[in-house]
């Protein structure tokens, strides 16, 4: 088995003591964001480092920026990305091999099929959110996945709940993720055998709807077995586990052939992490 781990540590302890070192770099902005959603849109922040509570929009007197967020989300994704108009084009490298007649036949059919996919799959319902999410908070991230019934699937995330990290070029590498799901959905994903005894028990009682948290990490593989093809092997390794589950125990151990993290930022300074944003214009 590949691991990121060193030897002293098992893959969930790395992974618990990377999660906490991510959090610290992504503190300094959580209160900008909590101003943010509180005054623009609520529903679209779940800062896991403090209490849960309500969604409310009491804070919003004035909704002057809320439909600024709405518009600038509108025009970008009618703009950039319209599902009504074909928004863009597939092209070669060498500018006279695009002109070979069996070339040209062959780009516009691969067009059309991806677009057919995009239209049947999530994938602009997505986009929509994240549009969002950049007017708001200046950083959006989705995952990009294979889906046994839409061919791909991305899967937004909600803000707050991820981590970021990137590599020397401002590429978004490694994700961290958390969300809470019911004892049916984990059961479900991950089978009944991978689960800690809480989760188990749980599940026997038929406490079905009782909720755990559970973390999700993308990042490059530091040390792979060459000419090896297996799940736990390839490039991005993504690997689920328990919050407060067995230290030396994964609920599943997989991975990406290519990075899945889409993580645009509206503007980055210098070496941060994450984005600034039309939304902090906003506070006042």
């Amino acid at each position: 088995m590949t691991e990121n781990a060193p030897r002293h540590e098992t893959q969930v302890a790395y992974h618990r003591r990377r999660a906490e070192e991510l959090k610290q770099v992504r503190q300094p902005w959580e209160s900008t964001w909590q101003d943010l959603a509180d005054y623009i849109e609520p529903t679209r922040l779940r800062l896991t480092s403090r209490t849960e509570r309500a969604i409310s929009r009491t804070k919003i007197i004035d909704s002057t920026g809320t439909f600024a967020k709405r518009t600038l989300q509108s025009g970008m994704h009618s703009g950039i990305t319209s599902p009504a108009r074909p928004w863009f084009r597939l092209t070669t490298l060498d500018p006279d091999l695009k002109e070979h007649a069996p070339v040209k036949e062959y780009l516009a059919t691969v067009e059309d099929r991806m677009r057919e996919m995009f239209q049947s799959s999530n994938i602009y319902n997505a986009f929509h959110t994240g549009y969002g999410d950049l007017a708001i908070f200046g950083q959006s991230c989705g995952i990009l996945a294979g889906d046994d019934a839409e061919i791909i699937r991305m899967n937004q995330l909600m803000h707050g709940r991820f981590w970021l990290a990137r590599d020397e070029r401002g590429r978004a590498t490694t994700c961290y993720r958390q969300f809470k799901w019911s004892v049916q959905r984990i059961i479900a994903r991950f089978g009944y055998n991978k689960c800690s005894q809480a989760i188990k028990t749980a599940y026997d009682t038929a406490k079905y709807d009782a909720t755990y948290d559970i973390w999700h990490a993308i990042e490059p593989r530091m040390e792979r077995e060459p000419g090896k093809i297996d799940k736990a092997n390839k490039p991005f390794l993504s690997n689920y586990w328990e919050d407060g589950g067995n230290e030396n125990k994964l609920l599943e151990e997989s991975g990406f052939d290519e990075n899945p993290i889409i993580a645009p930022a509206w503007e980055i300074n210098d070496d941060d992490h994450y984005g600034v944003s039309p939304g902090m214009i906003a506070l006042g």
